[in-house]
C-alpha cells in the first residue's frame, strides 16, 4: 500500500457489489478531471486503510476523501461532481444550496432500495486496461 506521502489525493469509495454505485463510477470514470479521481470498494483493502472502521463499514453510502476532508451521502456525490467539467460541476454546487437533510433523505431513501431496483453483482466487476490505475484494491 502507498506511504502517506504517496496516497492519492481524491478517492471515491462505492460499494463494490451495487450496481447503482458501480453504475456512479462508470459515470465518472471517462471524465477528465485535475487532480485525477481514483475509485476503491468499501470492502477493499485501500478503504481499510485510508479510512477508519466506521467510513469504511457503511456500504449504503459513496464516501468522498479529498485532501483534508472526508464526506457522506449526497455531499459525497456532489463534492465528487465539483471536479468534472461544466455542466457536471455547476450543476452541483446549485444542489449543494439543497439543505443536506432533504439531499440526504432521498439519498437514503434510494440507498435503501437500490439492489430491489438496479440490482447487485456478487463480486466487484474487473475495470478495463485504461481504467485500470484509478482503481484501487
Amino acid at each position: 500500500m502507498k506511504t502517506n506521502a504517496e496516497e492519492p489525493r481524491l478517492v471515491v469509495f462505492f460499494d463494490g457489489h451495487c450496481l447503482l454505485c458501480d453504475g456512479f463510477v462508470q459515470f465518472l470514470l471517462p471524465k477528465k478531471t485535475d487532480p485525477v479521481i481514483y475509485f476503491a470498494p468499501l470492502q477493499g483493502a485501500t478503504a481499510k486503510t485510508l479510512l477508519s472502521p466506521a467510513d469504511s463499514g457503511q456500504t449504503e453510502t459513496v464516501v468522498f476523501k479529498n485532501e483534508t476532508q472526508i464526506f457522506h451521502h449526497s455531499t459525497a456525490v456532489l463534492r465528487v461532481c465539483l471536479y468534472l467539467p461544466f455542466p457536471w460541476a455547476f450543476l452541483s454546487s446549485l444542489a449543494l444550496l439543497i439543505p443536506r437533510g432533504l439531499r440526504d433523505s432521498i439519498y437514503r431513501f434510494v440507498a435503501r432500495h437500490r439492489y430491489q431496483w438496479f440490482g447487485r453483482n456478487e463480486v466487484c466487476r474487473m475495470p478495463s486496461p485504461e481504467d485500470l490505475g484509478r482503481i484501487l484494491p
